[in-house]
């Protein structure tokens, strides 16, 4: 991702042709501050991307300009077709929204947007509501030892332990970039 080209040309283009870049969010209809953003930066991205928008969501993506500019493509094609891209940015935010990112982030790496530093109430999410065994435990505990695992299990209350512990750093290890 580097911002300048030899000579000063434009980074996103090798040899006469874009580059394609797979863009994982959640987009519209979804009810997320992150769904309308990305409406939002798609069209400048495009400009100097070929872009391919990777979603998993059960409702019909409703933005138009998206539907008749980007290929709408599943997680799993991402996993079969990862080498056909040369950029992956991934939007990962606090919410059930983003639940499918994690599992796909490991197998398929990319550059990081976090726009939630904490990560911990859909890691919780996802382990709670049977998504990915153990996954906010071990998460509490690569990022913040024992003490964090062991609250988890003796709160009352599991709120009170994903404000207190972001739950981000297998995110963070796994990002080969990271924008905050």
């Amino acid at each position: 991702w580097r911002n300048t080209a030899p000579g000063g040309a434009n980074p996103a283009v090798t040899e006469n042709r874009r580059r394609r870049l797979a863009y994982i969010s959640p987009l519209p209809p979804v009810r997320s501050g992150i769904a309308d953003y990305s409406a939002d930066l798609l069209p400048e991205l495009s400009e100097h991307y070929d872009v391919e928008v990777i979603v998993d969501q059960a409702e019909a993506m409703t933005d138009p300009w998206i539907r008749e500019n980007c290929p709408i493509r599943s997680p799993q094609w991402l996993i079969d077709h990862a080498g056909q891209y040369e950029r992956v940015l991934y939007h990962f935010g606090n919410s059930p929204f983003h639940e499918h990112m994690f599992a796909l982030l490991e197998k398929v790496p990319g550059v990081v947007v976090l726009h939630d530093f904490y990560l911990s109430a859909v890691q919780a999410y996802r382990e709670l509501n049977g998504r990915a065994s153990g996954a906010w435990t071990r998460a509490l505990y690569a990022g913040h030892g024992y003490r964090a695992v062991q609250e988890r299990f003796d709160a009352s209350d599991a709120d009170e332990v994903t404000w207190r512990y972001p739950a981000n750093l297998p995110v963070l290890q796994r990002a080969i970039g990271v924008v905050v």
